[in-house]
């Protein structure tokens, strides 16, 4: 096992370091880590704010985009912090999988789960939130909360997301973007906004899995 002396940090044995050459960046590494059955692409997001370039257009987001990999961006001026609690914003819609993939990040940080829900009042009757206690509670993970926000249709998904991030302060957030899906719209709608603060915290974002009808 190798140490890098400037950062401490030791690189296992079995670390595969490989060097391609290829204007396609976002295609070349998603070949890549589908070759080398990697289970997770890690990539920096660049300029004063990090979520900014995320969401307004560049190699993360285009990679969020197309890949089925799941994607950590992590902001370049992103200070490691240990990871207390992990945001997990949900449409509850596929709730069970997406809680399923987001566990074994947090036992191997030992974080808490925040399940956020951002209440639009189409559920008046909390069939949803029911579902998602009554599982909650019957999986082996203790650590998970259900958290529902009242929202309004009078700002964008995006703004209240950050509001619940700027009080809250998770050290992670994890969205899980798919075709049509809540998220993807909130992504591709946040292009005519202007966000000019950024969220210094890494994003996490899987696949949201195809539902066959």
């Amino acid at each position: 096992m190798q140490r890098i002396e400037s950062y401490g940090i030791a690189i296992p044995a079995s670390t595969k370091i490989g060097v391609e050459i290829n204007p396609l960046v976002v295609e070349k590494i998603i070949e890549v880590a589908m070759n080398w059955q990697a289970d997770l692409i890690v990539m920096g997001t660049h300029g004063a704010s990090g979520v900014k370039n995320f969401f307004f257009g560049s190699n993360t987001s285009n990679m969020v985009a197309k890949s089925e990999v799941p994607v950590l961006a992590i902001p370049e001026k992103y200070q490691f912090e240990k990871i207390e609690s992990i945001a997990m914003a949900s449409d509850l819609g596929d709730f069970q999988c997406e809680l399923g993939k987001v566990i074994p990040f947090a036992t191997a940080l030992n974080a808490r789960i925040d399940i956020l829900y951002l209440d639009f009042g189409i559920d008046p009757y909390g069939r949803k939130e029911y579902k998602v206690i009554q599982y909650v509670e019957k999986t082996s993970y203790k650590k998970i909360r259900f958290i529902k926000q009242k929202a309004t249709i009078e700002l964008t998904l995006l703004k209240q997301l950050r509001a619940y991030l700027d009080e809250q302060k998770p050290e992670w957030l994890i969205m899980f973007p798919g075709e049509y899906s809540f998220w993807e719209k909130l992504l591709l709608h946040s292009k005519t906004e202007k966000m000019v603060n950024s969220m210094e915290l890494p994003l996490l974002s899987i696949r949201k899995r195809k539902i066959e009808l």
